[in-house]
C-alpha cells in the first residue's frame, strides 16, 4: 500500500515580502523573518509585529505551514488596526485558515513555542496573552470582548463588554473550544474539546495539572499533564501500536517520561 502524503502549502513569496515590510521595521523586514504559506487576505496592516532580536533572520516564522495534521483550504485573514501590536515569542507556530483581528491599540502576546492551530479565530479588542508552550488547537476561538452592550434592567446598569484574556504556560486548549472575555487560566491545564472558558479559573481554585471541560468548563480531573517531549510521544505511539494496550503504566513516580519540552 502506498504511503499517505499530506500536501504541504506553498510559500506565498510576494505576500510574505509585503507583510514583512508593512508590520516590521525595515531593518528587520529586509531579512524576511516571517514566511507566509498558502492563501492570505490582509484587511488592515496599520499595526506592528514585535519579535525577539535573535529571531530576526530568514524564515524564523512560517505562518500557515505548521498544521494540526489535516489540509484546509480556508484563506487566512489578518487585520491589525492602528496602534495595535502582536508580540511573538521564539518558535511561535500559526496554522492555516486562521482569522486574526486586532482592534486599535490592542495587544496580542504569544509566548515562546506556542501555537494557533488551523482555523483558529483570535479577535482582540484590548489584551489577549497566551503563555509559553501552549497550544490553541484547530477550530478554537479566542476573544476578549462581546460584540454588543446589554442593559441589565434588574440592576439598571450596562456591564463592560471587554475583559482581558490570559492563558498560562504549557496549556493545551483542545479543538472547538471557545475562550471568552475574562478567561484566566493557570499553567499546565488541559481543556477538553468543545468547551467554553469564561471565568478566572485561578480564583475558583483550578490547580496546575488539571483537566477541565464542559459548557462552562468545570474540573474533571487533577494530576493530568500533557506529554510535550516529542521522542516520548513517538515511543508511546509505537508502544500502543505494538501492544494494543489501553494504558502505559509507569514503573515508578520518577520516570523518564517528560511532560515538558
Amino acid at each position: 500500500m502506498a504511503a499517505f502524503f499530506r500536501p504541504s502549502p506553498k510559500m506565498n513569496i510576494w505576500k510574505s515580502v509585503y507583510f514583512n515590510f508593512k508590520v516590521l521595521p525595515a531593518r528587520q523586514a529586509i531579512h524576511l523573518p516571517i514566511h507566509l504559506y498558502g492563501k492570505w487576505n490582509f484587511r488592515f496592516l496599520r499595526g506592528k509585529i514585535k519579535i525577539p532580536l535573535e529571531q530576526v533572520k530568514f524564515g524564523s516564522y512560517r505562518f500557515g505551514f505548521d498544521t494540526a495534521g489535516y489540509f484546509t483550504y480556508c484563506i487566512s485573514t489578518i487585520s491589525i488596526h492602528k496602534g495595535s501590536k502582536i508580540e511573538l515569542g521564539e518558535g511561535v507556530r500559526i496554522g492555516q485558515g486562521v482569522q486574526i483581528c486586532l482592534y486599535p491599540n490592542a495587544t496580542l502576546r504569544i509566548g515562546n513555542f506556542s501555537s494557533l492551530g488551523d482555523n483558529v479565530k483570535c479577535i482582540c479588542y484590548q489584551s489577549i496573552v497566551v503563555g509559553k508552550s501552549t497550544d490553541i488547537t484547530w477550530d478554537c476561538q479566542i476573544t476578549d470582548f462581546n460584540s454588543h452592550y446589554m442593559l441589565d434592567r434588574k440592576s439598571n446598569s450596562i456591564p463592560n463588554i471587554c475583559k482581558p484574556v490570559n492563558i498560562g504556560d504549557y496549556c493545551w486548549i483542545c479543538n472547538k473550544t471557545l475562550v471568552m472575555p475574562g478567561t484566566i487560566l493557570p499553567n499546565r491545564v488541559v481543556v477538553a474539546a468543545s468547551s467554553l472558558l469564561n471565568r478566572n479559573y485561578i480564583k475558583i481554585n483550578i490547580q496546575e495539572g488539571s483537566l477541565i471541560g464542559g459548557i462552562p468548563a468545570k474540573l474533571i480531573k487533577t494530576g493530568v499533564y500533557r506529554i510535550y517531549n516529542r521522542e516520548d510521544e513517538c515511543s508511546l505511539k509505537l508502544y500502543f501500536k505494538k501492544t494494543n494496550e489501553c494504558r502505559y503504566k509507569l514503573t515508578s513516580k520518577k520516570s523518564s517520561i517528560e511532560f515538558e519540552e
